[in-house]
């Protein structure tokens, strides 16, 4: 009995810290092109303070609502490993597997949403920079990528 109980913590244990690691990883791979946006970038950017706080407001909103997606995915994937600890019929497998896709896709289109609502109320240059500051934080997390392998 006592071996089942510290076996049963143990494996909570891992869940929970595969759960909070996930989430890191998850808003990682969410953030667009896993951009990294601060005080100086925004003045990189050329915002003024208006605009600065308008996009502050905006990246929030969407860092909550992909937060949100994230945690689900995160659940869903566990869930998806505990069927095929289970040795779960194949069905229910590629069943869980449909779900996570539509998770996937529904973060994929908001991630896409945010980036051109953004886009749309900056100026041009500043629109054009926005999306070269995206382009290459994700150009740098792909060659990251490849040189973990």
């Amino acid at each position: 009995m006592k071996k089942l109980f510290l076996f049963t913590v143990l494996i909570s244990a891992l869940t929970l810290g595969a759960y909070w690691g996930g989430q890191r990883l998850c808003m990682r791979m969410a953030s667009p092109g896993n951009a990294k946006l601060g005080p100086n970038w925004y003045t990189e950017l050329g915002l003024n303070k208006s605009e600065t706080e308008i996009f502050k407001k905006q990246d929030n909103a969407f860092r909550q609502e992909t937060n949100r997606v994230c945690m689900e995915l995160c659940r869903q994937r566990m869930q998806l490993l505990d069927l095929l600890t289970q040795n779960a019929d194949e069905n229910q497998v590629y069943q869980k597997l449909d779900e996570i896709n539509v998770l996937q896709a529904a973060l994929e289109k908001n991630i896409v949403k945010h980036m051109l609502e953004v886009k749309k109320q900056l100026p041009a240059e500043k629109g054009a920079a926005y999306m070269a500051h995206l382009r290459q934080q994700l150009e740098k997390s792909i060659t990251q990528c490849i040189h973990e392998k």
